[in-house]
């Protein structure tokens, strides 16, 4: 039922960034289970979550490109 971290990367900066999108904000993005995936050594769900992380901060990256004010 969780949604992915793009999904959630995306809510996030509609909703802090206001109705117009010029609000300022911090937002910290975290892919959480690529520590408990790696105790265990599981490979694939490391490697799943670095992936996510990956596309959640393409995410935030579009979203900043037009902007001369964001710091990602």
């Amino acid at each position: 039922d969780q949604p992915f971290l793009t999904q959630m990367t995306e809510a996030a900066i509609r909703a802090l960034s206001g109705p117009e999108g010029k609000d300022p904000f911090v937002l910290l993005v975290e892919a959480a289970s690529v520590d408990k995936q790696s105790h265990p050594n599981h490979a694939a769900g490391t490697i799943w979550d670095a992936i996510e992380m990956d596309l959640a901060a393409g995410v935030a990256l579009r979203w900043a490109a037009p902007r001369g004010d964001t710091l990602i």
